[in-house]
Parts: structure tokens; sequence; C-alpha cells
């Protein structure tokens, strides 16, 4: 995992490229923060460190799938989950600013 604090640009020439977050497509209900990311075990919004998320797999279904599964398992178990499937990658906004990057997610950072 390599941190860091850039935007950065992706390079994809083949694969999918998805991203889910809760900083769009949120709103507040008695004074709380919602958003449109639900939790499957509770059917309320993830609660998690993540801000944002961008996956990139060998098709769009998967980057999607990859980049829901890291957002709702947030930060640590969400990288994890991704770093022990070589066909994923992902970049994490976490909350506190910070940018997780993937092992995997390096190649798409090379030449940008």
């Amino acid at each position: 995992m390599k941190r860091a604090r850039t935007s950065r640009a992706l390079h994809v020439k083949r694969g999918g490229v998805a991203s889910s977050g809760r900083d769009r497509r949120n709103w507040r209900r008695n004074g709380l923060p919602l958003h449109h990311i639900i939790n499957p075990n509770t059917g309320l919004p993830v609660e998690t460190d993540i801000l944002r998320v961008t996956a990139v797999a060998p098709t769009v279904m998967e980057a999607e799938t990859a980049a829901k599964t890291a957002f709702i398992l947030g930060g640590e178990e969400g990288l994890a989950w991704i770093e022990s499937r070589p066909a994923f990658a992902v970049l994490m906004i976490m909350e506190s600013g910070e940018v997780f990057i993937s092992r995997s997610m390096q190649e798409y950072l090379q030449g940008v």
C-alpha cells in the first residue's frame, strides 16, 4: 500500500474502471449525513472511513463490484480484500484526506 496526498490520472488500455463514494449523492435527514451506498446487512447507508474508491478490473461489472465491496468493507479490510485479488486494483480516498493505493494500481498510474 502506498500513501499519497495528490490527485492522480489513470492510464487503462483494457478493462473497466468504476468509482463509488459518499462525496456525491448525499443528503441530510434529521441532521444526520446519509448517502446512497447501502450496507446489505443493515439496509442503512454504509458507515465507512472511505470517501471515494476507484477500481480497475478486467470488466466494468467487476470494477463496480470491487469498488462497492471495498467501500462497504472500509479502508483496511477493503484494501486487504483487493490485495488478495490480483486482477483488481484500487485507489481509495479516505475521509482523512489520505490516499491509499493498492500494489496492483501502480501499473495504471505509470506514465501519467
